[in-house]
């Protein structure tokens, strides 16, 4: 079993709280135990497609039907604010690999993990990136939506910090301190983004003014629901789901988050429950949706007890069926061209110098 505790996943940093929570009227202990490293064995029925990864959050297919990985990069030391190791790599149809972009800006948190590079979306032909960086007093570089440029040069097109901080959600959490876009998706050629730390949706215009490009589509904010992956719909409809809420010591947390509805004009209505804390939210031709649940299950006080998963369920169900099992803290989740589900693996390092174990697989679920 994993015995990893949570105190709070604060803003999503995706990354499991080393510090056990006492129960009610307990003494105060000692020193909490370092986080131990998990290593599970490679998926069973699933084929490895890329390994070596740094903390592999988003995935998404190019027009030529390559395989673009968002990496959160290698968290910095304790008491170091910044690193530069997040990065794109590319993985073209025949296997070959390429890093498109490197040593893009990232930062770590008190709860191990990295923060950086968390979600890439086309438009046309142009590759579009969602990063949390180390913004809010912590470095130069801005949370936000960057244009990467055919001769990799990057261009902010949108400052999701400085519109956060503008246009505040009607339920702000007290552990807000940064934007965290995490998914993105393009639709009907505007980028949608959800945000993990203050539960909103956003879209930017890559055509519009900075500035002046984003709105606000849907505010989710009411219960801190920690918005996660997205995808544009076969019915031109949104589609998001959630970590659950926080703290995760105060609830029961397990087989509460949901799939939810989102027009672009801001109409939110659930259509599908029974998922535990995901990340990455995937749909297959046929409507179906795939989820990673980044652990399987927690007890009443918020311990993660065992392995995450890949699971899928459509429309209306309140219970899902596992695709994959045994996984150790999956993240993305992509529906391939080629009939494949992809998904990222080891989406998170734990502690924060452990051995980037980061792999994307897929499988015919």
């Amino acid at each position: 079993m994993f015995r990893y505790l949570v105190l709070c996943l604060s803003a999503l940093i995706l990354a499991a709280c080393a510090v056990p929570t006492p129960p009610p009227n307990a003494a105060p202990t000692s020193a909490p135990p370092a986080p131990t490293e998990v290593n599970l064995p490679a998926p069973a029925g699933a084929t490895l497609v890329a390994d070596n990864l740094l903390q592999p959050r988003g995935l998404d297919f190019g027009p030529d039907g390559s395989l673009y990985i968002a990496e959160a990069g290698i968290a910095p030391p304790p008491g170091q604010n910044v690193a530069n190791s997040g990065r794109i790599t590319k993985i073209a149809p025949d296997g070959t690999r390429t890093i498109v972009l490197d040593q893009i800006a990232n930062t770590g948190s008190e709860f191990n993990g990295a923060l950086g590079p968390n979600a890439t979306a086309f438009i046309s032909d142009t590759l579009y990136l969602a990063t949390s960086a180390p913004d809010g007093g912590r470095g130069n570089a801005k949370s936000g939506v960057y244009r990467i440029n055919a001769n990799g040069t990057t261009e902010l097109i949108s400052d999701l910090g400085a519109f956060n901080d503008a246009n505040k959600p009607r339920y702000l959490d007290s552990d807000y301190d940064r934007a965290n876009p995490y998914g993105m998706v393009a639709l009907n050629g505007k980028l949608y983004v959800t945000d993990g730390n203050i539960q909103v949706i956003n879209q930017v215009d890559p055509f519009g003014q900075p500035g002046q490009n984003t709105r606000r589509v849907a505010d989710m904010s009411r219960g801190h629901p920690v918005l996660t992956g997205i995808v544009a719909g076969q019915d031109g409809n949104l589609y998001v789901t959630e970590f659950t809420h926080g703290p995760y010591t105060e609830a029961f947390s397990e087989n509460v988050a949901k799939i939810y509805r989102v027009t672009v004009d801001g109409q939110v209505t659930p259509i599908a429950d029974g998922i535990t804390m995901a990340l990455g939210l995937g749909q297959a031709p046929d409507g179906t949706f795939y989820a990673s649940q980044f652990v399987s299950d927690l007890d009443p006080r918020g311990n993660f007890t065992a392995s995450g998963s890949i699971v899928k369920l459509r429309a209306g169900d309140a219970e899902v069926t596992s695709v994959v099992s045994n996984l150790a803290y999956p993240t993305g989740v992509e529906w391939g061209p080629d009939g494949f589900l992809y998904f990222a693996n080891y989406g998170v390092t734990i502690p924060w110098n452990g051995t980037q174990r980061g792999a994307v697989y897929k499988i015919k679920p």
